[in-house]
């Protein structure tokens, strides 16, 4: 009696990626907005919520809407089942609430929401509030580091990018605790400074500025490490006067960057 070899075939099991927000803090601040609208500071039923969102079920879109507010902090769980009712949590009232325009209590208030997703913060302390211009940098780390997936990796890092870009993380953090010296020096430049708005390439997330910007602008990306990097966007041609005035700017601003202030300083022309 002849005895046949069975051979079992295990399928790989796919990989998860560690738990992130599905959509950026913008639209998920549109989302509690909507939700404020509705039915104001009042729990609700998850489907409701979800008929609100103009989301059909529990599963899919809405459940990741939903997750995506939960993670953020905008929103609270009261009870579990049937009986699971969500509302705002006073995070994003305080976010809703203020409508001024530059206001310092907002701005806080959305960084704290953007960084309250752990691997946001995670990310934020480990490159040390400098996040890689380059997505290929980026998705390295978050495969070999955070066990991300290939697909998890694409979809966190867009979805992170216009987060940090939402609040300007990133420019708040660089110029905190450094107004007095940066309107002094404005002063001493004698000239207007204006807000700079524009485009990021999605591929490399640099900076690409805007068609309302004046010509004669250039651009210099420098790579100073695998971790560190700057960029200047300044007037072109820049005078010797604008340079060496530029260079006391960002020696002003050493501390703010992280710098250690025994640092010896090269003050050679």
């Amino acid at each position: 009696m002849n005895s046949e070899t069975q051979t079992t075939v295990h399928k790989p099991k796919r990989k998860r990626s560690p738990a992130y927000p599905g959509i950026d803090l913008g639209v998920a601040l549109d989302l509690a907005r909507k939700l404020k609208d509705s039915y104001g500071e009042s729990p609700t039923h998850p489907e409701v919520v979800f008929a609100v969102w103009d989301y059909k079920g529990k599963t899919g879109p809405g459940a990741v809407a939903l997750a995506a507010l939960k993670y953020f902090g905008l929103i609270e769980d009261e009870g579990v089942g049937e009986d699971r009712r969500v509302k705002l949590s006073d995070l994003a009232l305080n976010i809703l609430w203020d409508k001024r325009k530059g206001c310092v209590e907002r701005a806080k208030a959305e960084e704290e929401a953007a960084l309250n997703p752990k691997i946001h913060r995670k990310l934020w302390d480990h490159f040390q509030k400098s996040i890689p211009s380059s997505d290929e940098a980026l998705e390295f780390h978050l495969k070999k580091n955070e066990k991300f997936s290939d697909k998890g990796a694409k979809d966190f890092i867009r979805q992170f990018r216009r987060t940090i870009a939402y609040v300007k993380l990133e420019e708040h953090d660089t110029l905190s605790g450094h107004e007095e010296d940066k309107n002094t020096l404005e002063k001493e430049i004698d000239m207007p400074t204006a807000e700079l708005s524009g485009t990021t390439d999605a591929s490399t997330g640099a900076y690409m500025g805007s068609s309302t910007q004046p010509p004669g602008t250039r651009q210099v990306t420098l790579w100073l490490s695998d971790k560190e990097w700057a960029r200047l966007e300044v007037s072109y041609p820049l005078s010797a006067e604008a340079w060496d005035l530029m260079k006391k700017m960002l020696d002003l601003y050493k501390k703010g960057l992280g710098v250690p202030e025994d640092m010896k300083t090269d003050n050679a022309n």
